[in-house]
């Protein structure tokens, strides 16, 4: 059976696996509490970006985005109300992980929405 990949599939999956290969890489380099900034940052603008069912264009990206700023911001500033440890780079982490998370998201929306296109190159790749 042959696999049909298009380019611009193939493209988002190897960039998908340069930046997993990078992630377990620097995962021993990146403190734990960014770790976990990181991953509810993706949660959040995650579901942030899917929320607005009907939304299309640019509005599910902002809202996706938004979400995971806020949140961050939210719990910075409820660190500085005595909640924890506030540190800026923290709301860093959380916006770095709502990004991913939404560019994850926009490239497999992509792939899927052009699957049917019959003008895409297409490389046949036989195991």
């Amino acid at each position: 059976m042959k696999n049909i990949i298009t380019a611009k599939s193939g493209k988002v999956l190897m960039g998908a696996l340069l930046l997993l290969t990078i992630s377990f890489s620097a995962k021993g380099q990146i403190a734990k509490d960014k770790q976990l900034h990181l991953g509810a940052g993706a949660v959040v603008a995650g579901w942030g970006y899917l929320l607005p069912s009907g939304a299309s264009g640019w509005k599910p990206m902002v809202y996706g985005l938004g979400s995971a700023t806020i949140a961050g911001a939210g719990k910075e500033l409820a660190d500085m109300g005595g909640f924890g440890n506030a540190d800026w780079r923290d709301l860093e982490a959380t916006v770095i992980g709502g990004a991913v998370s939404v560019g994850i998201i926009m490239g497999v929306k992509a792939i899927f929405k052009n699957k049917h296109n019959n003008k895409q190159r297409r490389f046949v790749f036989v195991p």
